[in-house]
């Protein structure tokens, strides 16, 4: 009995399997996670809310990051047989969409801490910062 569970956790294709099933529980997690950001999204816009423009598309922005991995990892895979993480000018792109993000909400929310929400949410001058994002997302796909 001992000796079999000695050779049984030896086994290499013990660990492989027990990595697939964290392979597709992480697929599940993802595909669950979806629709509750989505009604985030959804509240995030409301106007009672105050949330800053700008703040608010960067949390939309954030989409165009998990969107843009996919496929990216996709590529990663049927081309090169590796993970996205192993891929370097693919994970950098990706990786590019995501600190984009991160400065669009942080800049956002920085802004309406400074000005005030009223002046942050007419947000006149948030086009700029939208141009660039929206170009960075560009530049990924044509990569």
């Amino acid at each position: 009995s001992v000796s079999l569970l000695t050779s049984s956790l030896s086994s290499t294709t013990n660990f492989l399997s027990f990595a697939d099933q964290g392979q597709n529980l992480a697929g599940i997690f993802f595909q669950a996670s979806l629709l509750p950001y989505l009604a985030f999204l959804y509240f995030l816009s409301f106007r009672g809310n105050r949330t800053p423009a700008l703040g608010n598309f960067g949390f939309q922005y954030l989409l165009l990051f998990v969107f843009g991995t996919i496929p990216s990892g996709i590529i990663s895979k049927l081309t090169y047989s590796q993970t996205l993480a192993n891929v370097d000018w693919l994970h950098g792109g990706a990786e590019v969409l995501l600190c984009v993000t991160n400065i669009l909400i942080v800049v956002g929310w920085r802004d309406a801490m400074t000005n005030g929400a009223s002046q942050a949410k007419k947000a006149k001058g948030i086009w700029k910062p939208k141009a660039v994002a929206l170009g960075c997302g560009v530049a990924f796909a044509a990569a």
